[in-house]
């Protein structure tokens, strides 16, 4: 069996390593960083925080909780979240939604989109509900039913 020189070698095995190490930089290039990362987790405790406000105000059942509970876990996963993320749950508890969050259903036919709160805004569930012509009970509902699993 001939073996090849390793001049011939040398360029193959840096061909091979740039194939293996590009997908994974290009991963690591599209991929959120950490900051984006908690920004989402934060959003999804918020959202948690928004349906336990509802459960106090009687626009939802311990039912609507814990699902809510079980698709903030799932998409948590394994990954670590900051006390920073954590706390927005307790903002969304006190009635105050955390920007960048879309509640409710999205309305095209609006240009305002008063269902969107952009990044760094907060505002109240009572105003938004306001903003999108609902009552608190209606938005409730919407978002409970974002939430269940399609069966």
């Amino acid at each position: 069996m001939m073996m090849p020189k390793l001049g011939v070698v040398a360029p193959l095995f840096g061909m091979l390593v740039s194939t293996v190490v590009s997908p994974v930089q290009a991963a690591q290039d599209v991929l959120p960083g950490d900051s984006e990362m908690q920004k989402a987790l934060g959003g999804a405790y918020n959202h948690l925080g928004l349906i336990e406000y509802c459960a106090d105000h009687g626009h939802a059942s311990e039912a609507d909780v814990s699902q809510a509970r079980k698709v903030t876990s799932i998409i948590v996963g394994n990954l670590t979240v900051e006390p920073a993320a954590l706390d927005q749950e307790q903002a969304g508890r006190d009635g105050t939604i955390v920007g960048l969050q879309i509640v409710g259903r999205m309305d095209l036919t609006n240009a305002a989109h008063p269902e969107v709160v952009p990044e760094g805004r907060t505002m109240l569930f009572a105003d938004n509900a306001r903003a999108q012509k609902l009552t608190e009970r209606e938005l409730c509902q919407q978002m409970v039913a974002q939430m269940q699993s399609p069966e």
